[in-house]
């Protein structure tokens, strides 16, 4: 029986080590990944004004927006959708904005600033399309 004790024992002393094993190790894991699994929360970017102009004499839309992020921490720059609609709303045009499309120089290039803002300028080029409204979104793909 004594043996049999000194079985169980070791067996359970290794589903302990495994057990911590796994732990520590799911736990470096979360821990390497923490920025990437919050930074892409959309609902803390949000789009807080936003103007579509045309410049007709170039045959170019000029898209303005301010992202702000509300979370208290970084996050990755979101894509941005463009959406133009005719008269009776239904899609003329659309066009994904990605990261490295819209920020202006200067613009730290990894993440929007915990609690910061960005304002966005753009000059789009969009020859007779025949729009007459607009969507803008944010989103992570």
């Amino acid at each position: 029986m004594k043996l049999g004790t000194r079985v169980v024992c070791r067996l359970l002393w290794q589903v302990v080590l495994a057990s911590l094993l796994l732990f520590v190790v799911a736990s470096s894991c979360l821990a390497g990944s923490k920025r990437m699994l919050w930074e892409s929360r959309e609902q803390f970017v949000a789009i807080e004004s936003s103007d579509l102009q045309s410049d007709n004499a170039r045959g170019l839309i000029v898209l303005q927006a301010t992202l702000q992020n509300r979370a208290d921490y970084a996050q990755d720059w979101p894509a941005l959708e463009l959406t133009m609609n005719d008269t009776h709303d239904t899609v003329v045009t659309r066009k994904v904005l990605l990261p490295a499309d819209y920020p202006p120089p200067g613009t730290p290039p990894d993440a929007l600033a915990a609690n910061g803002e960005l304002a966005v300028r753009l000059w789009i080029e969009a020859k007779d399309i025949g729009a007459a409204g607009y969507r803008l979104f944010v989103f992570y793909p």
